[in-house]
């Protein structure tokens, strides 16, 4: 967006990171890396565009259980699928323990199939 952020200086391992403060404002942002060696020769990173989200997500539907009778179902290691906003971090708590986590598809679809048998 035009405005300086840093210095900052790579570690032993080439390693830098920036913490931005205060915050991006939400919404996109383009972003450019310059890098200047100990001799002064400068070289400047393709732009690559951020965005910047704060808000919540949709809340998830209901996760349903493929074969399952509303909300009974035989199989002790049962797959649950839903839909939620596109890239979208699902997890699933049952009984306490969270499972996932997976991330929405481009359509928002998303399935957890259970790695251990519930009792």
């Amino acid at each position: 967006d035009g405005k300086p952020y840093g210095p900052v200086y790579a570690d032993q391992n080439g390693h830098w990171e920036l913490v931005i403060n205060p915050a991006l404002a939400e919404g996109g942002h383009i972003v450019t890396v310059k890098a200047t060696d100990i001799a002064g020769n400068v070289s400047e990173s393709a732009e690559t565009t951020i965005t910047v989200k704060t808000d919540k997500p949709v809340t998830p539907e209901q996760p349903t259980v493929p074969g399952g009778n509303g909300s009974a179902t035989n199989d002790t290691t049962p797959t649950f699928s839903g839909t939620a906003e596109p890239g979208t971090k699902i997890e699933i708590v049952i009984d306490g323990k969270p499972y996932g986590p997976v991330y929405a598809d481009q359509n928002g679809h998303w399935e957890i199939t259970l790695s251990e048998e519930l009792g």
